[in-house]
């Protein structure tokens, strides 16, 4: 496994170059100056869960002046998709149980992520590929801000869709590697 640095590097230049450049989500980079970015080790998996929570609890804490959001990186543990997908549900049963859920939106991208009944080749998971497993967590009310805001949210999914697939896989890693080297 690559060092720590390595990590974050890899996923900064895969939000720049990819989420941000590709405008992949319109409102990344207004959410930049309030982004948390943490480094996680997936082994204990409860612990990973209490992490959550807490920098859940943090980012209801923030301003509502600027977006908050935190990147949560799970670089070991969680390397299996499946193995991903398992810790995404005991997430979400905590943000239930913690009574975050409608006050926190949970996001997930994994470098092997599969939309159900999609075939694993298929490029429209490219947009939610990333270097590392990543759980997304972001506030209700800069989600509810951002959909105001845009004029034709309903479309992004199939725009970003259009555009990884007119791209392909490879020059998509190229795009997130090329600054994290």
């Amino acid at each position: 496994m690559a060092g720590a640095e390595q990590v974050e590097r890899e996923v900064r230049a895969w939000l720049t170059h990819v989420v941000v450049g590709l405008n992949l989500c319109p409102f990344a980079l207004r959410s930049m100056p309030g982004l948390r970015i943490s480094l996680h080790d997936g082994v204990d998996v409860g612990e990973v869960v209490v992490q959550v929570v807490e920098h859940s609890e943090a980012l209801l804490q923030a301003s509502e002046e600027t977006p908050a959001t935190a990147l949560m990186i799970v670089p070991t543990g969680v390397e299996d998709f499946a193995t991903f997908l398992d810790l995404v549900a005991l997430v979400e049963m905590a943000l239930d149980r913690t009574g975050l859920r409608g006050k926190i939106q949970l996001a997930t991208f994994h470098p092997d992520y599969v939309f159900e009944g999609v075939a694993p080749d298929d490029a429209s998971n490219l947009t939610n590929r990333s270097p590392w497993p990543i759980l997304h967590l972001l506030r209700e009310c800069d989600v509810a801000w951002a959909v105001s805001h845009h004029p034709e949210v309903e479309a992004i999914p199939e725009r970003n869709i259009a555009r990884v697939r007119a791209l392909g896989r490879d020059a998509i890693e190229v795009l997130w590697r090329r600054h994290s080297g």
